[in-house]
C-alpha cells in the first residue's frame, strides 16, 4: 500500500527535499480559493493528485514558459524543485517551478523547385537532290520483296 495515496492538501516547499529536482507533466489546471484570494493550481501527473498553488513567481514562470492560455498548459513538461524564499522576513523552503523549453522544431522542408524550361525546335527546309528521287527499278528487279515469306 502506498502511503501517499493518503495525503491530502497541496504541495508545501517542506514536502521537498533539499536538492530534490524532478521531471514532471502537466495534467490538469484549475483555480481555488485561498486566505490571499484565488489562485491557478497546477496539478501533475505525480504527488497523488495534489496540485501545486502558483504564487506570483510561479505564475509569472508558467506563463513566460507556456503562454497565458492555461489550455496550452496541459502535457506541458516542467521542472518541480526545492527552492527558497523570504516570507514575513524569514527564508523558508519552496516550491520552484521551471517550464522545460520544447525542442525546436526544423521547418517543414520544402517542395522542390521544378524549373520550367523552354524548348524551341527549328526545322530547316531543305531542297530536293537528285539523291532524294526515287529511283525507278525495272518490274521484278527492286532491292526488296513485299511477299515476306513466314
Amino acid at each position: 500500500m502506498n502511503a501517499e495515496e493518503f495525503v491530502s492538501g497541496y504541495v508545501k516547499g517542506s514536502d521537498l527535499p533539499p536538492g530534490f529536482r524532478k521531471r514532471m507533466r502537466v495534467a490538469a489546471v484549475s483555480s481555488a480559493g485561498f486566505d490571499d484570494g484565488r489562485k491557478l493550481v497546477v496539478f501533475l501527473d505525480e504527488f497523488c493528485g495534489r496540485g501545486v498553488p502558483l504564487n506570483q513567481t510561479r505564475l509569472r514562470a508558467m506563463i513566460e514558459g507556456c503562454g497565458h492560455d492555461t489550455e496550452h498548459w496541459v502535457g506541458r513538461e516542467v521542472d518541480i524543485f526545492h527552492a527558497t524564499a523570504f516570507y514575513q522576513g524569514k527564508q523558508v523552503a519552496a516550491v520552484g517551478i521551471a517550464v522545460v523549453e520544447r525542442p525546436a522544431v526544423a521547418a517543414p522542408m520544402s517542395q522542390p523547385r521544378i524549373a520550367k524550361a523552354t524548348f524551341t525546335s527549328s526545322v530547316q527546309t531543305v531542297a530536293p537532290t537528285a539523291a532524294d528521287e526515287p529511283l525507278d527499278y525495272p518490274a521484278g528487279q527492286a532491292p526488296f520483296d513485299d511477299d515476306v515469306p513466314f
